[in-house]
């Protein structure tokens, strides 16, 4: 991983995920090996690919389409050697707000709710082959919001607590139930629960007063059920 122009980028290594190629005909590409559309921006040249994540009006949002594209062009001939590795980036000041709340809205339904995470599963799966990096460079790259010495780790804790304390009490608990049936799982089986276990988060009241709140730009009044 490292850094361009205050953006994190993600470099993964050729793998047996990663082994693709633009330069083969494809519907929706070009013979340049280059594709452009509303969501993303793929550009390749000397065994690098650059995969540019570009709609700005939702802060790069991976919506169920925004996944699709993704997924679609890091995975794309895979037989292939030629190419080396593969670069994740964006334009504009976030690299992604993380899932379209909208599209998580009770009116959508329990299984759009469904399709949307166990396509995110498949998009993880996808991109998982990476190389280890230190918790300082995590920080340096926007990956994680602080690191802290031993010493300082009690008061750090401290300020985390409260601000749990100002969140419903049903999301965190179900977080941390999720956290821990899935430590013994596979990667594969602890995605397949993560989904169910977000499916069901998002249609508890609590989750969906979050979304409203988000949507709404309120603050949110939680039930804690």
């Amino acid at each position: 991983m490292y850094g361009k122009n205050y953006l994190t980028l993600k470099t993964y290594s050729i793998g047996k995920i990663l082994q693709t190629s633009f330069c083969r005909p494809h519907p929706i590409l070009s013979q340049q090996c280059n594709l452009s559309n509303h969501h993303v921006t793929v550009k390749e040249e000397n065994g690098t690919r650059e995969i540019t994540l570009k709609d700005e009006k939702t802060k790069n949002s991976l919506s169920l389409e925004m996944m699709k594209n993704l997924i679609e062009a890091i995975n794309m001939d895979k037989n292939n050697i030629s190419l080396r590795a593969i670069v994740l980036t964006a334009v504009g000041n976030v690299f992604s707000a993380g899932h379209n709340l909208k599209e998580l809205q009770r009116s959508s339904g329990i299984e759009n709710h469904k399709l949307i995470f166990n396509t995110a599963t498949e998009l993880m799966r996808s991109i998982i082959e990476r190389e280890p990096i230190s918790a300082r460079e995590a920080y340096e790259y926007g990956l994680v919001t602080k690191v802290v010495s031993a010493e300082q780790l009690d008061t750090e804790i401290n300020k985390i607590i409260e601000n749990i304390k100002y969140k419903s009490r049903s999301v965190v608990a179900l977080g941390k139930q999720f956290y821990y049936r899935q430590v013994d799982q596979s990667l594969l089986q602890a995605y397949k629960l993560g989904e169910e276990i977000m499916v069901n988060n998002i249609n508890t009241n609590d989750g969906q007063e979050g979304i409203r709140s988000f949507v709404e730009k309120q603050k949110a009044s939680w039930t804690h059920e």
